[in-house]
C-alpha cells in the first residue's frame, strides 16, 4: 500500500512539472515553402495577432555573404523575408526567392508587403535553418492583450538544382 502511495506521489510531481513544460512548447502557426517553379514569386502568411515592431523588417539572405561596407558581396540576394503589419490589423510574414530574375531590395514586387523603404537587414545565406527574429518578437492581440512571442525561422537551399523545394519560412510561437 506505501508502495502505491509513492508511486502516487511521485506520479503527481512528475505530472504538476512536466505539464506546464509541455504546453510551453514551440508550436509552428505557419509555413511558406517556396519550390523551383518560374511561376512562385513569393509566399506570405497572415496573423490575426500584429506584431509589436516600430517598422517592417526585411531581412536579406544574401548569397556569396554580407559586404562589410553594406549590403550583399557582389549585390547577389538569394531571399528576402518580411515581417510588418498590414493595413487590415494583421501580422503579415513572407519570404520571396531568387528563382528567374535577380532579386534586390530596389526591385521587390508592388505586391510584396514589405515597402521598398523598409531597412534591410543583411544576413549570410547558410542553407540551414536560421532565425531572424533573435529572442523573439512580440505580439498584441485585437483585443489589445498581450500575444505570442513569435519566432520567425527562414531555410534557404544554396544549390537548388538538388531540391524541387528551394526555401522555406517558419513562422512558430517561442
Amino acid at each position: 500500500m506505501m508502495r502505491r502511495i509513492r508511486l502516487l506521489t511521485v506520479l503527481a510531481l512528475a505530472v504538476c512539472v512536466l505539464a506546464p513544460m509541455a504546453f510551453s512548447a514551440p508550436v509552428m502557426i505557419g509555413k511558406v515553402i517556396l519550390n523551383e517553379s518560374p511561376f512562385e514569386k513569393f509566399g506570405a502568411l497572415y496573423f490575426p495577432f500584429q506584431f509589436q515592431i516600430p517598422a517592417p523588417l526585411l531581412f536579406v539572405l544574401c548569397e556569396s555573404g554580407v559586404n562589410p561596407a553594406g549590403g550583399c558581396v557582389n549585390g547577389i540576394v538569394s531571399d528576402v523575408v518580411c515581417v510588418t503589419n498590414n493595413q487590415a490589423g494583421e501580422g503579415v510574414a513572407a519570404m520571396m526567392s531568387d528563382q528567374e530574375t535577380s532579386l534586390s531590395v530596389g526591385n521587390l514586387p508592388p505586391d510584396f508587403p514589405c515597402p521598398a523603404t523598409a531597412a534591410p537587414i543583411f544576413l549570410k545565406e547558410t542553407g540551414r535553418a536560421q532565425v531572424l527574429s533573435g529572442k523573439g518578437i512580440p505580439t498584441i492581440l485585437p483585443t489589445g492583450a498581450p500575444g505570442p512571442v513569435i519566432k520567425v525561422t527562414a531555410t534557404s537551399d544554396l544549390d537548388p538544382t538538388t531540391n524541387i523545394t528551394s526555401d522555406t519560412l517558419v513562422v512558430s510561437t517561442q
